[in-house]
């Protein structure tokens, strides 16, 4: 089976990450199969815009798409790969980001493939201080990046922080 196989896209029940996710992995808990690769996007191919969540399984035993019903409402299909753009929402190794690392330690252990500094450029040497661990790259055909704002001389933080608005009393 290719990646390609892997691949399947819905509408979101909830368009916030953390209800994504959680919703993702609730649908696979004992299933053997988990979500490696999570993403969202605008679909506008419809008479009015409406989010997509598209993400990739890793090897396991086929699923149905009825497994999906609860998070996606019957939307969700396989696809024949990936987005080709969107936000990302997980990655592999996503959750064993350091708070600190350098843009080169970033781009050669993420699948992240370049930095992009917002107002001036991200040197190798230079440090992301990611807070927290998180990131939220973009997908683009050419690529995955990180937007970056300026954090000091040398210093550069996310543009997405985890938490922006504070959802559902605070739990997440």
């Amino acid at each position: 089976m290719t990646s390609a196989d892997h691949w399947w896209v819905g509408v979101p029940a909830q368009a916030e990450d953390a209800h994504l996710l959680a919703a993702l992995d609730a649908v696979l808990a004992g299933s053997g199969r988990c979500a490696v690769w999570v993403q969202t996007h605008v679909d506008r191919r419809g008479p009015a815009p409406v989010l997509i969540a598209g993400w990739q399984l890793d090897d396991g035993p086929a699923l149905p798409a009825a497994q999906f019903a609860a998070a996606f409402g019957g939307t969700a299909r396989p696809a024949g790969g990936p987005p080709v753009d969107g936000r990302v929402v997980r990655f592999p190794g996503s959750d064993a980001v350091p708070v600190q690392l350098t843009v080169a330690e970033l781009v050669a252990s993420t699948p992240v493939d370049r930095v992009v500094g917002i107002g001036a450029p991200a040197h190798p040497e230079d440090v992301v201080d990611t807070v927290d661990g998180y990131l939220r790259p973009v997908r683009h055909p050419d690529g995955v990046e990180l937007l970056v704002d300026p954090a000091g001389p040398g210093r550069w933080r996310p543009v997405e922080i985890r938490s922006p608005h504070q959802c559902c009393g605070g739990r997440h």
